[in-house]
């Protein structure tokens, strides 16, 4: 829903494909019209709906379009920049993203939220205050993961020692 939308009746809704499902502890990328990243995304989205000064994006159960952003069928929420309309956030939207740069959810561990580099780039992605200013933060190089990628959170992999190319 852009965040400059008057009523839900403006709300652009798009279904995941038959038998698509987001794995358990996994990801699932969604490439936004001309989607031109390294990593194949899940599902392609002809939008346009997001590519404004900010939006709320709805996760939801089933494929009933939404009327109201208290719809039960909501399973998370993630609302970023600004807008004069409806806008209907969790807490504080997330910054708009520069260009290039893309929204990432924090990681959760030992009880906190983290950015999710270094020793918590394999701690998974979440964060979930009910907040999204608290929740999502720009990564200004994405770093895209799907459903092909490894389940997070998950061990650090152990480094490699005595490699030799023959």
């Amino acid at each position: 829903l852009s965040a400059n939308a008057t009523s839900f009746s403006s709300i652009k809704k798009k279904n995941f494909d038959a038998g698509a499902s987001i794995p358990a502890r996994g990801f699932f990328l969604i490439g936004l019209d001309q989607y031109a990243g390294t990593t194949q995304p899940d599902m392609i989205w002809q939008s346009g709906s997001l590519t404004n000064s900010g939006a709320s994006i709805f996760l939801v159960h089933d494929t009933t379009a939404l009327s109201t952003s208290g719809n039960s069928s909501t399973a998370d929420l993630a609302a970023y920049g600004s807008g004069t309309g409806i806008f209907p956030k969790e807490g504080s939207a997330a910054p708009l993203p520069r260009i290039g740069a893309s929204l990432e959810r924090r990681a959760q561990a030992d009880s906190a939220c983290h950015v999710a580099v270094a020793s918590y780039e394999f701690s998974g992605n979440g964060c979930d205050t009910q907040n999204n200013i608290n929740d999502f933060v720009e990564r200004s190089a994405p770093l895209p993961q799907s459903k092909s990628n490894l389940p997070a959170p998950r061990s650090t992999p152990a480094p490699v020692h005595n490699f030799t190319v023959a």
